[in-house]
């Protein structure tokens, strides 16, 4: 990655994060999400997570409510992917695949990458939170026939099951039978990139829908803690996701999670901060929104935290410069039906703006309306999704 087009697509995907983790507590569990009329002698049976993400982000209509059968051994962990199944989705493979610059430092025990090398691999599906149980018990929680919780399948676990067979983060399980259904709530859809992604869980909320191991076996599994970090640098502010791989093998796994994240904002000079916790349920840093509560509260001069905050993000990022280079990316690869088109995508009304003008004069035309309308991170998206080459000339 590394055109002019970089820091701010980074930032639009940033933005992306914070307003989708502003709900990410807010998955209960109710008597709709349970499918009551699903044919049981037709489940789809998998033996990898891999073949079940390939087949619900190819069609993801086709498999609400399907009975899926997993017949590999599959470990649980109370860590959750940022977006589920991004790690799987086209394009997400060479977003991980960081170059030998992209490393900042070598120690004894860490790949240490520069910020942008981090919010690459975010970027492709790496990073993980832990939530708390809902106020019903529930408990989000992921499955992983690869050991990694960032490649895993989203299941809500009812509290009845939890507590029979006493799980907890690590467990093994032999076979798991269960719906594949909607959340209750869906992606923030002011963004382009996660609107389209299937938002839904597999549903254990009986005992016979599992079995574990005969040994009540724990196996090691990988997570990625992620949050964002804001700093400063050349006298500009900037915004990355920071990650840190971490096994339950490591007993001492939290402290290295706070030792790491504490290192690594102060490191080279860099004075920053983190914006989002990654443990919900019980806090591991210093961060300045401790869960999505905090970030929906509302102040009563300046409106609700999530606005101020993605208000101080695209303002620190969208002006001058970065606005002139998208001007030209849109001047370079668009027609006026392109540029209509492109307005659709954002759902701008093409009545208000749309005229027989020039491209150039069109184009400067849909980014002030976007900015108007605090659509330029979702127009950028588009424009990336478009053309993905930007991001690399």
């Amino acid at each position: 990655m590394s055109s002019a087009l970089v820091n701010p697509y980074k930032t639009t995907r940033i933005a992306e994060t914070i307003a989708n983790y502003a709900r990410v507590d807010q998955v209960e569990m109710n008597p709709g999400l349970i499918g009551e009329d699903v044919n049981k002698f037709n489940a789809i049976e998998l033996y990898d997570e891999g073949e079940f993400w390939r087949k619900v982000l190819n069609a993801p209509d086709d498999y609400w409510g399907k009975l899926f059968r997993i017949y590999m051994p599959t470990t649980l962990s109370e860590w959750v992917a940022r977006v589920p199944g991004l790690y799987w989705k086209k394009g997400s493979e060479a977003l991980r695949e960081v170059t030998q610059s992209a490393i900042e430092t070598i120690g004894n025990e860490y790949v240490v990458l520069q910020p942008i090398g981090k919010s690459q691999v975010v970027l492709g599906g790496v990073g993980t939170v832990k939530l708390p149980p809902d106020i019903n018990g529930y408990r989000l929680v992921t499955i992983s026939t690869g050991r990694n919780a960032s490649t895993g399948i989203p299941a809500l676990i009812a509290p009845e099951v939890w507590d029979y067979y006493r799980l907890k983060e690590g467990a093994l399980l032999d076979r798991i039978s269960a719906i594949w259904q909607k959340m209750p709530i869906e992606w923030h859809q002011h963004f382009p990139s996660t609107r389209d992604m299937p938002r839904g869980c597999l549903i254990i909320h009986e005992n016979e829908d599992i079995r574990i191991s005969k040994n009540h076996e724990v196996i090691p599994i990988l997570f990625h803690p992620f949050s964002v970090m804001e700093y400063y640098t050349d006298n500009a502010i900037l915004y990355d996701f920071v990650f840190v791989t971490v096994t339950t093998e490591q007993s001492d796994y939290r402290q290295r999670v706070q030792d790491f994240f504490e290192y690594y904002r102060k490191s080279n000079g860099r004075n920053g901060k983190y914006l989002l916790e990654v443990d919900i349920s019980t806090p591991l840093l210093e961060a300045q929104y401790l869960s999505p509560a905090e970030l929906r509260k509302n102040d009563a001069t300046s409106g609700p935290q999530l606005d101020i905050l993605l208000s101080r993000i695209r303002g620190d990022t969208f002006k001058g410069q970065t606005i002139e280079d998208i001007i030209k990316a849109i001047n370079a690869n668009y027609d006026n039906k392109g540029l209509e088109r492109l307005g659709s995508m954002v759902d701008l009304n093409p009545a208000v703006w749309i005229t027989n003008e020039s491209v150039a004069k069109l184009s400067i035309k849909l980014l002030d309306y976007c900015l108007d309308n605090r659509k330029v991170d979702a127009l950028l998206e588009v424009i990336v999704m478009d053309n993905p080459s930007l991001l690399s000339h």
